[in-house]
């Protein structure tokens, strides 16, 4: 855009200067001719013929030095088209070989995630997020190569064996498998780019050997929108963290779990978990707005949580719910008896029924509708 208008200008002032020395050239044609005219009243005839001369010698002198000027600016001109080829191709040759290196780079950290020691699979994780971070026309490739990993390794048989017992004949535990749990620390904090999805983790079992039980992100991470559907998220530091529209359905196989978790501050807005079991989590001040917790379970910290609009059908809320925003929450079959700090306004704006159970000092709204299920 910058350069075109800089060319509209230039291609202005180019024509701009052909026409005012057209009209220079025009007036000295007109000078010269009418020169004689000019010295008609002169009373001698060498005088006249002598200012006559002079006169068109001036003229010659202009025209001399419009060309020598002239001369000069087709020089500059020249030099500066020159230039600008010169630029042009240096910045098509600084475009190709920053392609070429991206994707010698991008070759090469392939070939380290396909290799069987892990400290180099490592390096390739890490290589992909400094290509995503360099480049981000790349960062849709690097996203689609790290999920397509987390996905493969993570379901991987050989990865899942159980280990061989010890000589007690116990089980050791398994050990995490650091690449996966790197992969998915990188996809969290990758910059969040316009029609670049997160991760696409759908399918991956992160549980066993591949759990990220325990694993920290920075605040600014994000796995928004995200299938945590097989995820074992247990004492893992999301705080603070974007896990809007995240997915996973704990009423299946117990998963995905926040057992302990750290999920103070976090944005967890429009998430689907319902079934989930949040044993101790820490939800201060989360944003759990419009997010399907149905028959979920809670009984860690809940202060100052935002449930507006929260689907909390046939959930378990044991919690201490001090501040929490319940407006709008559908409470319909929900138990909350073993909450604590729960009040009579929190009570008031949610949206229960005759089947919501309550601690025995809360009363039921006389609006709320009866339950066919639990009449009163």
């Amino acid at each position: 855009m910058t350069d075109n208008a800089g060319r509209n200008r230039r291609r202005r002032r180019h024509w701009l200067l052909i026409a005012l020395g057209a009209v220079g050239a025009a007036f000295l044609v007109w000078l010269w001719v009418q020169s004689p005219a000019l010295y008609a009243s002169t009373p001698t005839g060498d005088g006249r013929a002598q200012a006559i001369a002079v006169t068109r010698a001036g003229i010659l002198g202009v025209i001399a030095a419009a060309a020598a000027f002239g001369g000069v600016m087709l020089t500059v001109t020249e030099t500066r088209k020159a230039n600008e080829l010169t630029r042009q191709r240096d910045a098509l040759t600084h475009k190709r070989e920053m392609a070429e290196q991206r994707s010698g780079r991008y070759t090469a950290a392939i070939t380290q995630l396909g290799s069987d020691a892990v400290d180099i699979r490592l390096g390739g994780i890490y290589a992909l997020e400094r290509l995503a971070r360099d480049s981000p026309d790349d960062q849709p490739t690097v996203v689609e190569v790290l999920s397509a990993f987390v996905r493969n390794r993570s379901t991987d048989p050989e990865l899942r064996k159980a280990p061989p017992p010890a000589e007690d004949g116990t089980l050791p535990p398994l050990r995490p498998v650091a690449d996966i749990r790197a992969a998915v620390q990188v996809l969290a904090r990758l910059p969040m780019l316009d029609g670049i999805p997160r991760a696409d983790l759908a399918g991956a079992d992160l549980t066993g050997p591949a759990s990220l039980a325990e694993l920290q992100f920075p605040s600014s991470a994000s796995l928004e929108g995200v299938d945590l559907g097989r995820a074992d998220l247990s004492e893992a530091r999301l705080s603070g963290m974007n896990l809007a529209g995240i997915r996973g359905s704990g009423r299946a196989d117990g998963y995905p779990r926040f057992a302990a978790a750290l999920l103070d501050g976090a944005t967890l807005v429009g998430a689907q978990l319902a079934g989930v079991h949040f044993e101790g989590t820490n939800l201060t001040r989360a944003n759990l707005s419009g997010a399907n917790l149905s028959m979920s379970s809670f009984n860690g910290d809940m202060t100052g949580a935002d449930l507006t609009g929260a689907h909390l059908w046939r959930a378990t809320l044991a919690a201490n719910l001090k501040d929490a925003i319940l407006t709008d929450a559908n409470l319909s079959e929900a138990n909350l008896y073993g909450s604590v700090y729960l009040s009579i306004e929190q009570v008031h704006k949610a949206c229960g029924d005759s089947g919501t159970t309550l601690p025995d000092d809360i009363r039921p709204p006389a609006d709320w509708p009866i339950n066919p299920k639990h009449p009163r």
